[in-house]
């Protein structure tokens, strides 16, 4: 009996610990941050359109996936994984609205960039959002920047856990059921 609680108690400790995924123990690092309405290109020299993962990529290196994007500050606490966007002749999507996108979303209905839309200007409304563009809330050189809507970027680094942990587990376990065994015996 002692060894069938033992099994399902060790059983129950490797599940548990092969439950915990490496993304769980993740740590971030504030890298930086940007405005909408100081850093990027201006709108009329077609930048790309990126998501804020893809913008902290571009400006402090690495790929998208190394980083979390947050409008709520540079504490890493705060971290939303949310990113302020500015859209094409629609300063109230993801910005002035109060609600920013997901990290991870940009949109580019003509696929040529911020500024690729070659048809009716009417036509251009509302076809592409990017986390790092100055348009709305650039001034222009005729008035002050607006530095309302700043993304913080975080370097997301996993903490691994060590893969034969649930085995150490389970065999540990093993040899003290062993010895309390021989000691019974």
């Amino acid at each position: 009996m002692a060894k069938a609680e033992f099994l399902k108690g060790a059983v129950a400790a490797a599940a548990l610990t092969l439950s915990v995924s490496a993304a769980d123990a993740a740590t971030y690092t504030y890298v930086g941050s940007w405005s909408l309405g100081s850093d990027g290109t201006v709108w009329t020299d077609n930048p790309e359109v990126f998501t804020g993962q893809q913008a902290a990529a571009f400006l402090f290196g690495g790929v998208a996936s190394d980083y979390a994007i947050s409008t709520a500050g540079s504490d890493a606490g705060l971290i939303n994984f949310s990113a302020w966007l500015d859209g094409w002749g629609d300063s109230f999507t993801y910005a002035e609205s109060g609600t920013p996108a997901a990290q991870n979303y940009s949109f580019d209905s003509t696929g040529q960039g911020y500024n690729g839309c070659s048809i009716a200007l009417t036509d251009c409304f509302q076809s592409a959002y990017s986390a790092l563009v100055l348009d709305h809330f650039y001034g222009y050189g005729v008035g002050p920047n607006d530095d309302r809507f700043i993304n913080y970027a975080f370097k997301v680094a996993a903490v691994p856990l060590p893969a034969a942990l649930p085995l150490l587990l389970v065999a540990l376990g093993g040899l003290g059921f062993a010895a309390r065994r021989r000691k019974a015996a």
